[in-house]
This record gives C-alpha cells, structure tokens and sequence, in this order.
C-alpha cells in the first residue's frame, strides 16, 4: 500500500509565517468582498411562481399554509427554509447569501490544497471565485437559483474533500448534508447530487484498479466512500417528504414530483399527435385527442382552451415567438394544467388534485393501451420524445449557453424593484428579506415620443425588459385621430420615467389593443422608430422616440469596482478556463499514465460537476424554455474556475517534472488519510 503522506510533517521545520499570511490573504479578501456589495439589497419582483412564492413560502415557514392550492408546494422546501431561518436569525438575506457564497467559495479552496495546491495559487483561486460579477446581480434576487450557488460550490468542496482524505464518516455526513439542500433547493438537484456521487465511486474504482488492488477491493474502495453521504442525503430526503405527506397529503419532496402529477404529465407527453411543434411537448392536438378519452380532463377544457390558456400562450410568446397560436411551451404547460385544475374547483387539497391528475394519466393511458389514441415511448415529460427534431440542435444550445457564462452580464444599473411591485408587495420582501435601505446604483431613463396606430386605436403601452418577461412601466394612452386618413391613424404622445432601465439593451415595447389584443416589438429601443406589424392587412403599429434621455447612478468606489469586474471577467473567466484545458492537455500527452491521480480524479470530478449543468440547460434550451439564462448556468461557475486553476497548476507541475526528468509526485491512494491542513 502506498504510504500515507504528511505534508505539515514535511513542513513542520519550517516558519509559520507563511502560514499565518496565507490566512491573513483569505480573510482579508473575504472581508473586501463583503465591502463591495455592502451598499446593495434583495430587489423585489411581482412573479407569483418565482420572487414572489418564496417570500410567501418563506413567512408561513412553507408547511404553515391555512388554506391549500395550487402554489402551495410547487417547490422543495430547502430554499424557502433558509430565508425563514435568515428572518429569523435577523440576518439580512443579502448579507446571508453573500456569507454563504464566500464561506463555500473558502471550502472549495480548503479542498484544493489537499490536492496539492501551493498557498499562494489557492489565493488567487480563491480570489477569481470571490469577485464573479454574476454573483453581484443573482444574489440580489430572491431565487433559489442564488441559493444553489453557494451549495453547488460547497458540495464539491466536500466531494473533493471525501476522495483526498478518505474520512468516510466525518466528510461523508458533511458531504450528505450539502448533497440533501442541494436536492431540495431545484427540481433537477437530487438527479445531479446522486450523479455526482455516483461519479466519486466511479473515480476512486478506476484509481484502485489502476493500483492493481483488485476487482472486487477496489468496487468496494468506490462504494464505502459513498455509502455514508447516500445514506444520509435518503434520510433527509424521505424526511422532507413524510413531512409533506402529514402536511399536504402526498409523498414528495414538492407537489409537481408528486406521484399523481408526475403520471399525468408522462400520460399527456406519450400521446403521439400527427402534428409536431418544436418546443412543444404537449400541443393542443394532443389534449383535443385526449379530451376524447379521458372524461376526467375533459373538465378542465373550457379552461385550458379559454382565459388560462390565452394567458400561459402569452407568456410562452415573450419566450419563443415562432410558436403557433394557443402553444404552450414545453416548460409551462403543467403550470397551465394546474392552473386549470385550481379554476375548476380540484384543489379542495393538494391530495385531492393529485388523484384528480393521477385518474387522467390512468384513463390517457388506458386508451392507448387500447389503441384509442397513438401513444409513444417517453424518457421524461420535459423532454420531446420526438429526439430528432431537437437533437440537431443541441450544438447551438450549448454555444449559447456557455457563451452566457463567459459574457457575465451583471446588469448593474438594474438593480431596483420592479415597476409592477405594489405597497403589500414590498412590505413583504422587506420583513423576510429584512431590506436595509434603498437599492444602490439606480439608473433613470427618461422617454418621449408617440405611438402612431393605422386601423385601430391603442389602449395603453407596456415597456418590458429585453427579454419581454418583466413589466418596468405601463402608460394609459390618450390617443387622437388625424383628421382624413384612411384608414384612420390615431397619435398618442407619451412620457414615461423608469428608475432601473439601460434603455440600449433593456427596453421592449408592448402595445394593448382593443379586445385585449397585445402587439410585441422585435428589436429593443435604441432605434429612434419602430415599425411593427398587425397580423390584419393595413394596420400597423410605429413608435417614433422623440428623446431619451438616461440618468446614471451618482460614481461611488464600489460601483466603479463592480463595473470594472464585469468588463474585465469577460476576458478573464473563458482566459482562465481556456488556459487549464490547453495545460492539462499537454500534460496528460507529455506524461500519458504517469500523470498524478489524485489531480487527474480531482479533476475529472469538478468537470463532471459542471459539464452535467451545463448539459441539462443545453437538452431543456433545445427542447423548451431559454436555458441560457445567468441564473441556471452561474451555479457551476465557482467549481469550474476552481477547476481551471487546479488544471493550471497541477499540468504545470506535471510538464515541469518532464522537463526536469523527475518522477511523478507522489501520489497517495484516495482512500488513505492525508494529512495537509489549511
């Protein structure tokens, strides 16, 4: 057996200095990064299944609803349990989230220099994670996307921690914890959790196996490691859902994996209609099919085909524009669906609904059985099971998705409440928030001009943010028809003023006509006029900007910091991880096998961490709603600089030694216990 390695031992002849430096470094850059955001706070946003949900959730400490429906538990409890603590604990929840972030980022690089890591380089390490620019915006919204940033770095911290060290039981049970919040932060983390534990096991086989300790050593070298954070992350897991169960009625983590949900949603997706739609799992010739056989469905038809289906197409219109009418994207038709089932009196209880949904799924699924309707094989509900439609697009999803993380827009002048954030609304997020005062780094965007309609005259006019999915102002138009024109032409002049807008990236028009009709814009503001079209011929829609004007925040140290960081990460993030792959690959050709284990499996085990985020957001882009977006992506980002750096260091150890003609370091078997504190 390879013998243990003690590298304070190696070192104990030395001076402390170093050490005590190498501390002071961290704490000190741990405290400069709480100063640069000490002037900022959560902003408040009106989205009902979002921002929104969590603060309610959060004040009732999730299970203290009085009244069950069909938002009560659409997400698992871990995020909405740390704001109640926060609120409790009289933390500030932007200050808790910062904490937490430096606190795991601290972890992370404790990890790597088990690894081999020089002080030094784990500073610097260190350092590239503390200041990401991302953070500066995702930590200022109330979403557990935030949340999982922190616990995504920390669980790789502890991951990395359990291969070097080999303390099943005391890295395990921590290791078991963040895997357990990891999974009942998001839907997708207790598939990514167990996926990476699956992959430590592998990792530490093929080591012993490259060791030559056998087979059957070496599978149980793999599992025993495992066993502990398995064991745990199931207790906390089945605890979480037998509280749900007394609670709510159902055995799940969350009402949308509850059984009878989960079987509705394969049952509507299996459903083969002849007509295929990109994006679109579950189109309106599937439920018109399966209204024939499922009396039970039936029932939420006038819904579904009326004011909850027009309002779920609307919102999937400001994601993928090209759909056809009356289409709900794949990623919102189950929120259209229960949404459906609420209106029509199924939510009496959670449980209720879901035998509602569970006798659907039983009477779709029995038609196809009978060949009533044609069925067909489905993996999950969220993905097209029509795999070659979507699959060619996978390449561009991807491209766009780690562009997003390369390009780090932070959005720093954007950082105030929504326009559409009432008085009960805000009080909301300042008691579970505890919002300390105004937001810093406001922004003013001051507009004029008119709205010039032929054929119709227009109600009102909405101006949304970039991606059409937030309403930042709305002006009540008083509209005035020129006099001989035909057809008629009405002119409505318009002012409006919205605190938090960069009106070159930021700004969407949306016009409300008659009938309830609304017509988007294709292009953002900076155009001074803008030509839009009515699907009827001979009507049009053209917004002539007369001035626009924007008012940035007053210069202050930190905010000339922040902006500095995101222009500069733009070439620093993708420079950093660019470099450790190119290094490490001419380390692994130079040296081939006799390459340092431990800091080829460390490795391996971080790019697993990220490629199986980064993959998930590729498939659900190229198959529903935008998976590109900064909040999904940012959560793998730390372990991936974290990465980087560990490539650049160790390939360049490891090309050095060619060059030297010196053997490889000295590589201990992971099971073993190493000694290398701090």
């Amino acid at each position: 057996m390879t013998p243990v390695v003690d590298l304070e031992q190696q070192q104990s002849g030395r001076p402390q200095c170093g050490r005590f430096l190498y501390i002071a470094a961290l704490l000190l850059t741990a405290f400069l990064r709480m100063w640069l955001t000490a002037d900022e706070d959560i902003r408040a946003r009106h989205a009902a299944y979002d921002d929104l949900w969590f603060v309610k959730s959060a004040e009732v400490a999730y299970w203290g609803v009085e009244t069950q429906n069909h938002l009560s538990a659409i997400r698992p409890p871990a995020y909405p349990l740390w704001l109640w603590m926060n609120q409790n604990l009289g933390i500030p929840q932007r200050i808790a989230i910062d904490l937490a972030f430096v606190s795991s980022a601290l972890l992370l690089v404790y990890a790597l220099r088990h690894v081999g890591m020089p002080r030094l380089w784990a500073w610097l390490t260190f350092v590239v994670i503390a200041f990401l620019p991302e953070a500066f915006r995702v930590f200022s919204l109330i979403l557990s996307d935030a949340f999982a940033v922190p616990l995504m770095t920390a669980l790789c911290g502890s991951l990395i921690m359990l291969l070097c060290t080999g303390r099943t039981i005391r890295w395990g049970v921590v290791t078991g914890i963040f895997a357990s919040l990891f999974a009942l932060n998001r839907g997708e983390g207790g598939m990514m959790a167990h996926g990476l534990l699956a992959c430590l096991a592998g990792l530490l086989f093929l080591r012993a196996m490259a060791n030559r300790q056998g087979f059957l050593p070496s599978v149980w070298g793999g599992v025993r490691v495992v066993i502990v954070p398995l064991v745990v992350m199931l207790a906390v897991t089945h605890l979480v859902k037998y509280v749900n169960y007394r609670v709510y009625g159902v055995y799940a983590t969350n009402d949308l994996s509850a059984p009878g949900h989960a079987s509705m949603m394969t049952a509507l997706t299996s459903i083969d209609a002849p007509e295929k739609i990109d994006y679109v799992t579950i189109s309106r010739t599937s439920l018109a099919m399966a209204y024939e056989v499922s009396p039970s469905l039936r029932e939420l038809q006038t819904y579904l085909d009326g004011q909850v289906g027009d309002r779920w197409h609307k919102v999937t219109r400001q994601r993928r524009a090209s759909l056809p009418p009356g289409e709900i994207i794949s990623g919102y038709n189950h929120w259209a669906l229960r949404e459906a089932a609420y209106r029509a009196g199924k939510y009496t209880s959670i449980a209720d609904a879901d035998a509602f949904y569970a006798q659907i799924a039983r009477e779709i699924r029995q038609a196809i059985e009978d060949g009533k309707i044609p069925g067909r094989l489905v993996i999950s509900s969220y993905l097209d099971p029509d795999y070659g439609r979507w699959i060619p697009r996978l390449p561009a999803s991807f491209q766009m998705v780690w562009q997003r993380i390369c390009r780090n827009h932070e959005g720093i002048n954007t950082l105030v409440d929504s326009s559409d954030v009432t008085a009960n609304v805000s009080e909301a997020f300042d008691r579970v928030a505890l919002r300390r005062k105004g937001l810093a780094g406001k922004s003013i965007a001051k507009f004029s001009g008119e709205l010039i309609t032929n054929g119709v005259r227009p109600r009102s006019l909405h101006i949304l943010n970039g991606a059409g999915s937030l309403a930042l102002a709305k002006i009540d138009l008083d509209s005035r028809r020129v006099p001989d024109t035909s057809p008629p032409q009405y002119v409505s002049p318009f002012e409006v003023e919205i605190n938090g807008a960069n009106p070159s990236t930021m700004i969407q028009w949306r016009v409300q006509m008659p009938e309830n009709k609304v017509y988007y814009s294709r292009r953002p503001v900076p155009q001074r006029q803008q030509q839009f079209g009515f699907p009827e011929a001979g009507k049009s829609i053209r917004v002539d900007i007369k001035s626009a004007e924007v008012q940035l925040p007053e210069p202050t140290l930190r905010l000339g910091i922040r902006r500095w960081l995101d222009k500069t990460y733009r070439t620093v993030l993708p420079g950093i991880v660019y470099t450790g792959l190119g290094i490490s690959a001419v380390a692994l050709l130079l040296r081939r096998r006799k390459v340092n284990g431990l800091w080829l499996c460390c490795s391996l085990l971080l790019a697993a961490a990220v490629l199986s985020r980064l993959g998930l957001f590729t498939i659900i882009d190229a198959t529903g709603w935008h998976g590109h977006q900064p909040r999904y992506t940012f959560a793998v980002v730390p372990a991936m600089l974290g990465g980087a750096m560990l490539l650049i260091h160790g390939g360049a150890r490891e090309i050095f030694n060619v060059f030297l003609k010196k053997k490889p370091d000295t590589d201990p078997d992971p099971a073993v216990a190493v000694s290398n504190h701090a």
